[in-house]
């Protein structure tokens, strides 16, 4: 409120002053507004505890929509602060669940900005010096965060077992095939360090092991099973006959088919051992060291698998470019007569293979989904089953 009480005399809520001295009470509160705006200028740049959380959060939501795929780059001297590091401590499984895990793993790294440091023997036989990635900051504001600050990045950049990170439903969008192709060594024209063979062939992988051990009674002369897991019921002899047959209808009948197992102990695997002796364009490889049969698997301009998570393992390849795969009923863009994807070199093409009718396609399902692996169970499987495919629409 503005009381006058003279032509020389003003009196203002602020204080009283002259006109005398007006001038310098206006420069002195110029001054002091400007002081103000720079200091909350400074403030809101500046990455204070209060801010630092909110400043991340930001860049968590800026992430999901960018492309994620420039986030982490080698340590040039292969270190970086554990403080801020995730790693994996311990394995859960085999390969295929070491991979999974690793995604998982990668995926928080990616969203809370942590550092990355590989265990040095995700596969027994392969070792490396590619483990170590340094988180890349992109923001002005991140680039004010010092390593020092342990507050500002997520209680996830730390070290965790493998059954943690295998539980942790954070999947990677790109970095576990950049980094883990870099780690085992994969490119175009190279798997696991050593040259791919110049001669294309298809490579089929069956599962074997571990959900299809057991042994013959000699005395009651019936198959006992050892324990098993039960959600991994095997695909049928015949979809990877239908791969055959897809492949050599487009391919010719001289096209070379190469056939992994671990063991015998699948019955499909025991079906190729008889075909490879009367077909030279079939070749059988029984329990070779898994570096070695991964080589090759990944070297396969296609490949046919199995069920399991060791999948995660034939994702890594370059070269491949028509994977195949066995699923329970014929998918709906082959029914609706969906049109088949343009194939180029960067794209993979999925083929999928089903049993027809699907009359006999719910009778296989519902005989495999609780995996049991007695003497029936593995019979039907190298029973015969009519069989279609087609492309998938990507």
């Amino acid at each position: 409120m503005l009381r006058r009480s003279s032509p020389l005399r003003e009196t203002l809520t602020l204080g009283v002053y002259t006109s005398e001295n007006r001038s310098q009470y206006i420069l002195s509160l110029i001054l002091f507004i400007v002081i103000l705006v720079l200091d909350v200028m400074f403030l809101s740049t500046y990455p204070t505890s209060a801010t630092v959380e909110s400043v991340f959060e930001a860049q968590r939501q800026d992430y999901r929509s960018e492309d994620r795929c420039s986030l982490f780059r080698e340590s040039e001297d292969g270190s970086v602060p554990d403080n801020i590091t995730i790693h994996m401590s311990s394995f859960y499984g085999r390969l295929g669940n070491r991979l999974t895990a690793l995604s998982h793993m990668i995926g928080v790294a990616e969203t809370e900005r942590c550092h990355v440091s590989l265990p040095g023997d995700v596969l027994p036989g392969w070792s490396t010096s590619h483990r170590i990635y340094s988180a890349v900051k992109r923001d002005t504001r991140m680039l004010q965060l010092n390593d020092s600050d342990s507050h500002s990045r997520s209680g996830l950049c730390m070290s965790r077992d493998g059954e943690f990170w295998f539980r942790h439903k954070t999947n990677s969008t790109c970095h576990l095939h950049l980094l883990m192709r870099r780690y085992f060594a994969i490119n175009s024209t190279h798997s696991f360090g050593k040259r791919c063979q110049t001669n294309e062939y298809t490579a089929l992988h069956i599962r074997s092991g571990d959900v299809t051990s057991g042994d013959f009674d000699m005395l009651t002369e019936t198959y006992v099973p050892n324990k098993v897991n039960h959600n991994y019921g095997l695909f049928p002899t015949s979809y990877y006959l239908s791969v055959i047959d897809n492949v050599r209808s487009r391919r010719g009948v001289d096209w070379r088919i190469m056939v992994f197992c671990e063991d015998l102990s699948n019955p499909t695997c025991e079906f190729f051992r008889k075909v490879s002796s009367i077909d030279n364009h079939v070749e059988l490889r029984i329990g070779q060291d898994l570096v070695s049969d991964l080589h090759l698997m990944l070297c396969g301009s296609e490949i046919a698998e199995s069920r399991g998570s060791f999948n995660a393992a034939l994702e890594l390849s370059v070269v491949c470019r028509m994977k195949h795969t066995f699923v329970g009923s014929e998918p709906n863009s082959c029914k609706n007569g969906t049109s088949y994807p343009v194939r180029n070199q960067h794209k993979v093409v999925t083929v999928a293979h089903w049993i027809e009718p699907a009359l006999e396609a719910s009778k296989y399902e519902n005989l495999t989904k609780f995996w049991k692996n007695t003497g029936y169970q593995r019979s039907q499987v190298n029973a015969f089953r009519g069989m279609n495919s087609c492309e998938l629409q990507k």
